[in-house]
């Protein structure tokens, strides 16, 4: 783990000793080495040999104990004290140095001096940290010539550990584990946002808290009726709140114990320590009496098994590499301590593993202390989840019967906060909820001649004309229609499509649209089940065969011309059905989902300002009308005075068609489904809209929608939630809002005006934010429910306890989701097996029951596959051939339920529980095992080879990847130790992590060594007798600069806010310091003829000024700084400027010319300039390596590389590539 993360300080461990004030230093000097004398394993440095690693133990090492003198300190010697012994445990240690840890000597002028202590973990546990005190003071004091001698060493122990392995005395305790840890759960999801990628996992914070007397004694007194500890319980109660927090039933949670079996080990300084993986089944329906006594069965079987160290279990197992803090099989980690205190020890700012709980007994109460990683958590997080465990374990151990779903986890006040939180900021007034008739009318009132509705064929209809025709059509349609029963439209999507729509609402009924392409065995059953009255169609559309009357259009045409342009005498209601649109269903059926006026123009009042409709706005429509996502375009163009455009399906997925439309139509507004738009951007890239694109219908991922939002000329982007259920869209991410801590997938936004977004647990009560739960919606959209399915509707739409409206009702939509830190809300995927393919949702149940039915299925199940684009997969037993199976489907399901595999099996796999084992079904491809592509070319091959060779598996295609195959990050070392040993030249091994495939670290072997396998010569020192050469990139920078004699292009900048006192004047001198350490910073250029060459000046100057300014007055004046050119010709490229605004509040401005940085030396010098500032500030050696060569050196290496041995190897290479550039 230390190689995958070098100069971290992750594993050390500080601690302090007091000492008589005045001490001598020698004499602390030859205490520590008599120490040190006694045990191997502080002369011990670790190694890679032969692939693996080894100690060497070294017969003597440097014993150097730095002095730092606190006692003059211009600040409190406590403070002063506290910040030395932080940094020296915030310093990394190298392993493959011996000794594995340093010590200091801090002179306060108090009481004491301090010994300070600090020691990588590879050499230590916490029970060392007694022995080398101990061992250390009797030294110091002269006592420890009544030490006993050693029996055995750290060395010693480690071998008689291997070879008991190597013996198979521990083959009991591995199958256990083997078994135990079998197919463990995902990691835990307790963040309340992604993690953060400008923090290392690594960095920590912590908090502490209490457990009150009375939680105490309640605890002991339960853990006495249980016949178990209190560490079981306490234990358990954490289980309790991960597990309701992360929603996830099994938990697993790591615990350390001391690791030293055998009496020898007792007084022995080394690594001891084991970490025991405590996996228990946490389901809601389990009362906390019962999760003690799983946890007790689950300790006592760990402790009986505990030889097996942690590190051989993760070579076992083999997981795959999981980017928490550095845990492969864990995140959590749960100690019960003596005390929090001990020893001295410090805590380093950093994390191991994503949160820890250290608890510990004091005095009848328990201090506790939760250290978190910081890139995941921060401080008013801990507290939280602190307070949450504090109120979980009180109400569990005042009743143990509890189920642990029913166990509290809001802090005091905060079902409020969330209630409020789950509601708009403006919710839509009960006057807008007209009827869709009224709010269209008014349309036409105000603007009779405006173009209401446009189609592919060039027809077009104003408002007033639209108005007229639907009124005919809705007066033929009297005699059939009937209130809240639907009158179905099988049309094209064209202008008559508004026609009859708008008909059949002035008719009083409500509208069944009905899709073209769908087979005829489901239209009938959509008519029959929807008790539709009359299908309104035209010749030439092929209408299924019912009873239900037909109205043909065309055939009617000459009476409904005649009929008067005025609606008839109808009076449609807000409650009024207004249309029925049919969802996939769980049971094989779909079912229609009822729709009411108010449902719909509140829908429409609650988007109008989000999508900026308004009078003239023209929108785009791509979807067929069956597909309730239209009715944003649809209705929502019609109801506010805009322009309708409609796009029949044969255009809608032609990418030059719809480009051509979107620029000569001027559309305003489209929406569309993030699948659709990345299909027509694969044919043509200008698709988007002139102001607002609404995407929708399904999942997209977050950094694909900013990069849309970043296009030139880029629209609004929306992205839009709802369940047909609630009516069309009830959240929206708005264009500007940028969500904090959003992970992969868009986030849904926030609830519009018209509807309330709860988070909910089984049992529908709130949950934190952060939490994972069920999203469920509330307000004046929420629909009547499915039609005809008393049950469905109960089981769904269920009553709504926190808006406090008579007979409100929570849509339960099957979606997992979390409030994100700043109320935006992310979706997280479906809490059943339901899926959108294409935008549509679609029931792998139902298609499951369709397939059933084909007479050559004996058994058969449908699943999801893939995240970024899913598919259905069917896996079938029985003699029928795919191509008739997936005929069978199309005469019964639309196209997109059509699964894309079928795989044929001679019986599905069971679990125990006798269901489907889903995790047992073969990939999409078949029974037949992926065929594997064999590596190219001799890199790739040798690559392959060692992946074998260190997997010990068969044989490796170019496009696995090490981790896929069992990989961890014990056998990336070694890998990467036989990668250098087989190339004569390596990469770090975080390379495997961003590069996991044979190809791709095969590729990566390449660039690094510049051609095939041979190795890279090193660059050394060149002569310093004179000019030396510009690199290549120097040269170039140095000529554009030329250019712009003007002009400040290729400044950069490092600037950094300063709180806290500042010495300007060591600032000063650090940065002199860090010029004189690189000599590229103290370089000035000259033109001789036409080659750039470089001198570096003897002395380091850098130009720094000091300025006063108020807030208000700085930014100007640093712009003006910043924005200063450089002669390069004649001053150094690198100067600085420190702003004061006040004792303790600076702001410190860098420039640096891009001729002599990037930004990785961005990154450097900040971290070389702080180094070199403390060092100065606490009167000791920077620790900074010595720099084997210099910038010019590299510059003269790269020249002769690409002047010489690549000139025509690469520079062929990009001939070839980059002829003929546009």
């Amino acid at each position: 783990m230390d190689q995958l993360e070098p100069g971290l300080a992750v594993y050390n461990i500080g601690f302090g000793t007091p000492l008589p004030p005045g001490c001598d230093a020698a004499e602390v000097t030859a205490a520590l080495a008599r120490v040190v004398g006694r045990h191997e394993v502080l002369r011990t440095r670790l190694t890679a040999r032969d692939g693996g690693l080894v100690q060497v133990v070294e017969p003597e090492v440097p014993i150097e104990i730095p002095v730092t003198d606190l006692r003059d300190a211009a600040r409190a010697p406590e403070g002063e004290l506290a910040r030395v012994r932080a940094a020296e445990a915030a310093r990394s240690i190298a392993l493959d140095r011996a000794p594995l840890w340093r010590a200091r000597l801090i002179r306060t002028g108090g009481e004491a001096d301090h010994f300070f202590f600090t020691v990588h973990h590879a050499a230590f546990d916490a029970a060392s940290v007694a022995i080398l005190q101990e061992e250390f003071l009797a030294a110091f004091e002269g006592r420890d010539s009544g030490l006993p001698e050693l029996p055995i060493q750290y060395g010693d122990f480690a071998g008689w550990q291997r070879g008991r392995w190597e013996r198979g005395e521990l083959a009991d305790q591995l199958g256990y584990w083997r078994k135990r840890l079998g197919e463990l759960p995902g990691p835990l999801r307790l963040s309340p946002r992604a993690p953060d990628p400008d923090v290392s996992r690594h960095s920590g914070g912590d908090v502490g808290f209490e457990l009150p007397e009375e939680t105490v004694r309640a605890c002991h007194e339960l853990a006495r009726k249980l016949r178990t500890t209190p560490f079981v319980v306490l234990l358990a109660g954490l289980k309790a709140l991960l597990s309701r927090l992360a929603g996830q039933a099994d938990v697993v949670v790591g615990s350390p114990v001391g690791g030293r079996p055998l009496p020898e080990l007792e007084p022995l300084i080394g690594n001891f320590v084991n970490t025991l993986l405590l996996r228990t089944d946490c389901g809601p329906e389990v009362s906390f009496g019962e999760l003690v006594e799983r946890a007790r069965t689950t300790v006592l079987d760990a402790l009986d098994h505990d030889e097996v160290p942690y590190e051989r279990l993760v070579e076992e197992l083999r997981p795959e590499h999981a980017e928490g803090a550095g845990a492969p099989l864990h995140q959590i980690v749960f100690n019960l301590l003596p005390s929090l205190v001990t020893n001295g020890q410090l805590r380093n700012g950093t994390a191991k593993v994503d949160l820890l709980v250290d608890l510990a007994e004091v005095d009848g109460r328990i201090d506790g202390r939760i250290e978190y990683a910081r890139a995941l958590f921060d401080e008013t997080w801990a507290l939280g989840f602190a307070e949450r465990y504090r109120r979980l374990l009180d109400a569990a151990l005042a009743d143990p019967a509890t189920p642990l779903g029913r166990l509290p986890i809001l802090l005091p006040g905060e079902d409020d906060r969330l209630v409020r939180a789950a509601a708009p900021a403006e919710p839509v007034a009960a006057a807008e909820f007209a009827s869709v008739t009224e709010a269209f009318a008014a349309q036409v009132a105000a603007r009779p001649d405006q173009v209401a509705v446009a189609d592919a064929a060039g027809r077009t209809l104003t408002y007033a004309e639209l108005d007229r025709r639907s009124s005919r059509l809705a007066r033929h349609l009297a005699g059939t229609a009937r209130p809240d029963t639907p009158i179905a439209i099988l049309l094209d999507t064209d202008v008559d499509l508004a026609v009859a729509v708008l008909a059949v609402l002035k008719s009083g009924a409500a509208y069944l649209p009905l899709d073209l392409e769908h087979p005829q065995e489901r239209l009938r059953h959509l008519i029959a089940d929807s008790g539709a009255t009359a299908v309104l169609t035209r010749p030439g559309l092929d209408v299924p065969q019912t009873d239900v009357p037909v109205v043909d259009l065309d055939a009617d045409a000459e009476i409904i011309a005649a009929l008067p342009d005025t609606p008839p005498a109808v009076i449609r209601h807000p409650d009024t059905l207004a249309y029925v649109i049919y969802t996939s269903g769980s049971t094989g059926l779909p079912k229609g989902v009822g729709v009411a006026d108010r449902h719909l123009t509140a829908y429409v009042a609650g988007v109008t300002g989000l999508l900026g409709l308004a009078p003239g706005l023209r929108s785009s429509m791509l979807q067929p009308l069956t597909f309730d996502f239209s009715v944003t375009v649809f209705h929502g163009a019609l109801l506010t005075g805009g322009t309708l455009h409609l796009v029949p399906r044969a255009q809608a997925t032609d990418a030059a068609w719809v480009a051509e439309h979107l620029r000569d139509d001027r559309i305003d507004l489209l929406k569309i489904t993030p699948s659709h738009l990345a299909a027509l951007h694969a044919g043509v890239a200008d698709l988007l809209p002139g102001r607002t694109l609404v995407l929708g219908g399904e999942a997209s991922r977050w950094e694909w929608v900013r990069r849309l939002r970043a296009l030139p000329g880029a629209p609004a982007v929306v992205n839009h939630y709802g369940p047909t259920e609630t009516t069309v869209g009830v959240l929206a991410l708005a264009g500007d809002q940028e969500p904090a801590g959003a992970g992969v997938i868009t986030p849904i936004g926030h609830p519009l005006p018209h509807a309330e977004a709860y988070i909910l647990d089984d049992d529908l009560r709130l949950v934190p934010d952060g939490v994972v739960g069920e999203l469920c919606i509330g307000g004046v959209t929420v629909t009547r429910g499915y039609l005809g399915r008393p049950g469905q509707t109960a089981a769904a739409f269920v009553p709504d306890p926190f808006s406090g409206r008579a007979g409100a009702r929570l849509y339960r939509t099957g979606d997992r989701a979390r409030r994100l830190p700043d109320g935006a809300i992310e979706f997280l995927g479906r809490a059943d097996g339901q899926v959108k393919i294409r935008g549509h949702r679609v029931e792998p149940g139902e298609v499951q029951a369709v397939l059933a039915a084909h007479p050559s299925v004996d058994d058969c199940v449908v699943v999801v596959t893939g995240e970024d684009e899913p598919a259905l997969v069917a896996y079938v037993v029985g003699g029928a051939r795919p191509a008739e199976l997936r005929g069978f489907l199309a005469e019964r399901l639309p196209d997109h339920m059509i699964p894309a595999h079928f795989v044929e099996l001679p019986a599905l796999p069971l679990a125990a529980h006798g269901k489907v084992d889903r995790s047992a079904l073969p990939e999409p491809g078949g029974v037949v095992v992926p065929v594997r592509v064999a590596p190219r070319g001799p890199v790739e091959e040798l690559v392959a080879a060692l992946f074998e060779a260190v997997l010990q598996t068969g044989p490796v295609g170019r496009d696995d990847g090490f981790f896929a195959l069992g990989g961890h990050s014990l056998l990336a070392i070694k890998l990467m130790g036989r990668l250098r040993k087989a190339f004569g030249a390596g990469l770090p091994p975080r390379a495997l992590f961003e590069s996991p495939t044979v190809a791709g670290l095969a590729a990566r072997l390449v660039a690094v060594q510049g051609r095939g396998i041979d190795q890279i010569p090193p660059v050394t020192p060149v002569p310093r007798d004179g000019l030396l050469p510009a690199s290549y990139a120097q040269s170039r920078l140095w000529f554009l600069d030329q250019l712009e004699t003007d002009l400040a292009l290729y400044n950069t900048h490092i600037c950094l806010r300063i709180r806290g006192r500042l010495d300007v004047g060591l600032l000063e001198r650090a940065l002199v310091g860090l010029a004189e350490r690189h000599e590229v910073l103290r370089s000035r250029f000259v033109q001789v003829e036409d080659e750039v060459l470089v001198s570096v000046g003897a002395e380091p100057v850098v130009p720094f000024e000091v300025v006063e300014l108020g807030e208000g007055e700085a930014r100007g004046f640093l712009l003006g700084v910043a924005g200063r050119r450089f002669d390069l010709t004649v001053e150094p490229p690198v100067r600085a400027c420190v702003v004061r605004h006040g004792v303790v509040d600076h702001q410190l401005l860098v420039t640096v010319h891009h001729v002599v940085n990037d930004a990785w030396s961005a990154v450097l010098f900040a971290r070389e300039l702080g180094e070199l500032y403390a060092a100065l500030a606490e009167g000791r050696p920077a620790s900074l390596a010595e720099l084997p060569v210099q910038y010019a050196d590299y510059a003269a290496w790269q020249r002769s590389r690409v002047e010489g041995e690549l000139r025509d190897t690469q520079l062929a290479y990009w001939r070839e590539r980059l002829a003929g550039m546009p």
